[in-house]
């Protein structure tokens, strides 16, 4: 009983100074402009095996549907050593949405991608902050996924405001609802391009 006191103690603890932390440090953090027209459009995150291909793969099925405008959909890693197919807890958590992700293979994101691209959009601040360092002549580009949540930005604080956490390695559930928010996210996107 005294030691699951203190796990949750510990665990209440590094919450909220993990969320203290995002607080200050996530002041400074800002989309830019939209760019006048956007119809190619590049979702980045890790290693291109779970976020960024669902994201890409989830607008096309917009676009089909004519629920978004038809455009470029893509999408790419920052960390991709080599190709892998995406874990199979994503492609089940893929299918909940009625996509399919087991025929994806990770790709590295190129300066071509950069330059091709009218919007670039992350899924971590800390993508986004490489992003910028990496090609500050496209910062007008970047972009933070999570601040077009259309459910849950009032509610999070902290981390959750500023990331959509990497599922990778947990279970179908857990991917279920980091797409279930990107979901949210890329709804909130296309709203804000229409309007």
């Amino acid at each position: 009983m005294v030691q699951r006191l203190r796990n949750l103690l510990k665990r209440w603890i590094k919450g909220n100074i993990k969320d203290f932390y995002w607080r200050i440090y996530g002041i400074n953090l800002r989309n830019p402009r939209f760019p006048k027209t956007s119809k190619a459009f590049l979702f980045i995150c890790k290693g291109n095996i779970c976020r960024g291909p669902f994201a890409e793969h989830l607008v096309k099925k917009l676009a089909r549907e004519g629920i978004t405008e038809a455009g470029t959909f893509y999408s790419a890693g920052l960390e991709v050593s080599r190709s892998l197919p995406s874990p199979k807890e994503a492609v089940l958590a893929a299918e909940k949405f009625g996509l399919q992700l087991n025929g994806h293979r990770s790709r590295g994101l190129t300066q071509k991608m950069v330059e091709s691209f009218d919007m670039i959009i992350a899924m971590e601040a800390w993508h986004f902050k490489a992003l910028r360092k990496a090609y500050p002549k496209h910062n007008h580009k970047f972009f933070l996924l999570p601040f077009f949540d259309t459910k849950n930005s009032r509610e999070e604080k902290g981390f959750l405001r500023y990331n959509i956490q990497d599922p990778y390695g947990r279970s179908v559930d857990e991917f279920y609802a980091c797409f279930q928010r990107i979901n949210y996210c890329i709804e909130g996107l296309f709203k804000e391009i229409r309007d």
